[in-house]
């Protein structure tokens, strides 16, 4: 973890001419049933090399049902035209013992014109662990839609995994203040494929809500938080928060 968070601190460093943000952020979620509190600390750096090209990297430590994994992430985005941007995200997971052994997504983002934004996207991830051994792969459609300082959004999103199916979809408004502030809140339900104790892979009912939001601080820090709650079908409830600080370069 400690060469990560040195490459993320380099490469916004190195990047006289571009624009560059860093931010850390701890979570830490109370489940329900008895079983072990949830915890994250993540590094997570970006390069915006222009308005729609940029470079990201990534470094987790994560804690789940007594069980600990690091995983690390790169992405890219490229513009492909004028209102057609593509999008590319991969994870690794060193010790992978809950989290995913490695996973890539791929996205297409498109400016529909009038407000609207659609996004397909594909997420395809290998687990290794001691409990399961499979390959989900996640399709995912969003719909944005942008009026005044407002933004609503819909993603639904279809599992498969050796011939089984699932669904679930979110639903997010956000209000968007000041230059960078926003503030916002989801819902979700549906079926969703998730680890659960001993790193077995499930299919369980969910339902969740949470809010968050973007606070600057001054012209170069700003702070990050969510507060949510998700019911992870009869398995247990998870209820936390998440709080970041972001400094931009």
């Amino acid at each position: 973890m400690r060469r990560a968070v040195l490459v993320l601190l380099l490469a916004a460093a190195t990047a006289p001419c571009a624009a560059a943000d860093l931010e850390l952020a701890y979570s830490e979620e109370y489940l329900t049933n008895g079983y072990a509190n949830w915890r994250s600390l993540e590094l997570i750096g970006g390069l915006h090399l222009s308005e729609h090209t940029l470079l990201g990297a990534s470094v987790r430590d994560l804690q789940r049902f007594g069980l600990n994994d690091v995983e690390l992430g790169a992405s890219a985005s490229v513009p492909l035209a004028e209102r057609l941007t593509f999008a590319l995200e991969g994870t690794t997971s060193p010790t992978h013992q809950f989290m995913p052994w490695a996973s890539a997504d791929a996205q297409l983002q498109a400016n529909a014109g009038a407000g609207f934004v659609i996004s397909p996207a594909v997420r395809w991830s290998r687990y290794v662990t001691a409990s399961a051994d499979g390959t989900p792969i996640i399709s995912r459609l969003g719909i944005e839609y942008y009026w005044a300082a407002f933004r609503a959004s819909w993603t639904g999103f279809l599992t498969e995994m050796s011939g089984s199916w699932c669904a679930s979809q979110r639903a997010t408004l956000d209000f968007y203040y000041g230059e960078r502030n926003r503030v916002g809140a989801a819902f979700n339900i549906g079926r969703e494929l998730d680890t659960v104790a001993g790193g077995a892979l499930v299919v369980t009912d969910v339902v969740g809500a949470a809010v968050a939001g973007v606070q600057d601080l001054d012209a170069d820090w700003s702070l990050v938080w969510e507060i949510g709650t998700q019911r992870q079908g009869d398995f247990y409830t998870r209820t936390g928060a998440r709080l970041g600080i972001r400094r931009r370069f």
